[in-house]
């Protein structure tokens, strides 16, 4: 059990329920599990995950042979690509923890020098508002690990990054920077670990900059350690392996090209929605992870790969018969109920936008692409906007009108009806090679 005092009332004591209740939601192996938690005069009594000891225990036992570059590079990573993958998930939910130091980061041993790491939470935590600049909460007096901005109320989730990176460097020298030394950290790191593997002082180096923007990013490590085929130079959609040798697809965003820049996208919005709804469906495609981090320029949509679109199984196998538009149907039917119960309208429901992922002789068809889509709850987005792909779109999306889910049953049809053209149109091709009749065919 932990214990958090605040002042009833106050801001810290919102702030705190606030996050204390999205943190008891998450479910991730690299955060610690809070199980309940109860406020009794503005202070929080919280249940959680037992773990077997925190970091700062391991930092002073742990006896690593510096001069063994190949352990001591393989430990840092594995804990590196750990503490990523968990603040990430903290990210979803635009949480930033504000206070990362050994003491909050508590591991489980697995087995022999293997160990699970887990960040823990001591109420320093909050979650963001990404519609606004910062307003964020300045700290007057900081402790060891936390960045020097944290005295202002401009930073973002960088600040964590300078945390993460002393500790870092405190695993590998052994101890930590002297004052004198902080004041001109960067040179530090490499003055005190001119042994150590090269490539982790280099990061290490990019996470202790002063300035935020010369920062690293908790983005820029994930694609690094989780992702490293992704190219960043390429801003299409790019189909790779991740880290396990998955195959998956990275769909890119480029938030200032859509003036949102500071601002969370609707896209974005929504495929979080349905990655963390603990009910998730077979035929609406299947969201690894988003990565959307605040004051970065993209944002990043982790989804599983597919064999192709629509189109695509239709060139490859010909026109659907009776029985194939059935199972299709069927299926689109299923997976557009999720999106209903989840008060989802999709506005660009088109051949591009239904994937198939095929299992020996059936196909799995599955929804994508949630650019145009908005929820119908929200009430500061109009449901009378004027978007979508025009051969399939509704005829009331036409910027004046409001409409809901239909405009999407009329997407469907068109495509439906656009096949029984097809087969029209070569059933008449077929017989006009005996008249020498001349017919389009696509």
């Amino acid at each position: 059990m932990k214990i958090i005092h605040c002042i009833s009332g106050s801001e810290k004591h919102i702030q705190t329920q606030q996050t204390l209740k999205k943190l008891q939601q998450i479910k991730h192996q690299n955060l610690v599990q809070i199980y309940e938690f109860f406020d009794e005069e503005g202070s929080f009594y919280i249940f959680m995950e037992k773990c077997d000891q925190d970091v700062d225990e391991m930092i002073q036992k742990l006896k690593i042979n510096l001069e063994n570059q190949e352990s001591l590079t393989k430990f840092i990573e594995n804990f590196i690509i750990q503490i990523v993958n968990g603040y990430c998930r903290l990210m979803e939910d635009n949480i930033i923890h504000r206070d990362l130091k050994p003491q909050n980061i508590l591991y489980n041993i697995v087995d022999e020098n293997q160990y699970v790491f887990k960040i823990c939470d001591d109420g320093f935590s909050k979650i963001i508002d990404l519609n606004q600049d910062y307003g964020m909460t300045s700290v007057e007096h900081l402790n060891y690990y936390q960045a020097p901005e944290l005295k202002e109320d401009e930073y973002t989730y960088k600040l964590d990054i300078y945390s993460f990176g002393l500790i870092l460097a405190e695993m590998i020298i052994g101890r930590k920077f002297t004052e004198v030394e902080k004041l001109q950290l960067q040179d530090s790191v490499i003055q005190l670990t001119n042994n150590s593997p090269k490539d982790i002082i280099y990061l290490i180096n990019q996470m202790l900059a002063l300035e935020q923007k010369a920062r690293l990013s908790w983005t820029q490590l994930k694609l690094k350690y989780f992702y490293p085929q992704y190219n960043s130079q390429n801003e299409n959609l790019q189909k790779i392996q991740d880290i396990n040798g998955k195959n998956i697809c990275i769909k890119p965003i480029c938030k200032r090209q859509h003036n949102a820049y500071q601002n969370e996208l609707n896209e974005i919005k929504i495929n979080l929605k349905i990655k963390n709804n603990q009910k998730q469906n077979d035929n609406i495609i299947k969201i690894i992870e988003v990565l959307n981090e605040k004051d970065y320029d993209y944002s990043y949509i982790i989804m599983e790969e597919c064999e192709g679109d629509l189109n695509q199984l239709r060139a490859k196998i010909g026109l659907f018969n009776y029985q194939d538009v059935l199972n299709l149907l069927e299926q689109i039917n299923n997976g557009y109920q999720f999106l209903i119960e989840n008060q989802i309208v999709h506005r660009d429901l088109k051949p591009q936008n239904i994937l198939y992922q095929r299992n020996n002789s059936k196909y799995c068809y599955k929804i994508i692409d949630f650019q145009y889509s908005f929820e119908l709850k929200n009430q500061n987005f109009s449901a009378s906007s004027k978007t979508g792909t025009r051969m399939y779109q509704a005829p009331e999306i036409d910027g004046i009108q409001e409409y809901d889910y239909k405009c999407d049953i009329y997407s469907e049809q068109s495509y439906q009806n656009w096949q029984q053209i097809q087969n029209f149109l070569n059933n008449q091709w077929k017989k006009s090679k005996k008249k020498n009749v001349v017919y389009f065919k696509q």
